[in-house]
């Protein structure tokens, strides 16, 4: 897997805005722990509903950093499949969230 830091796609302290925007250019995941500043950019809408960034999506972590490597490694291969299920939707966008003990996936 190839990861960037947004800090070397973006200046330092953009808003996340700009992140989704160069994420959308990519076609990439924005991987965080803030998800309740990224979740209102990127989100499911209804079926037809023009998206303002299609190509961005997200992998939010709810659980400790210090289990985040853990968790993500216990769960890495769900998240692939449901990454490739994803491109063979309308709507490519993965949008993931790791919990402590439990994962959800917004369809």
């Amino acid at each position: 897997h190839l990861v960037d830091w947004s800090r070397d796609l973006v200046p330092l302290g953009s808003p996340d805005i700009l992140v989704v925007r160069e994420a959308d250019r990519l076609n990439a995941v924005v991987v965080t722990w803030n998800r309740k500043h990224f979740h209102p950019i990127i989100h499911r809408e209804s079926p037809g509903v023009r998206l303002r960034y299609p190509n961005a999506g997200l992998l939010s972590f709810k659980c400790r950093p210090a289990n985040a490597v853990t968790r993500l490694a216990a769960l890495i291969e769900r998240v692939e499949a449901e990454y490739t299920e994803r491109q063979q939707e309308e709507d490519k966008r993965l949008i993931f969230e790791i919990w402590e003990d439990k994962y959800s996936i917004h369809r």
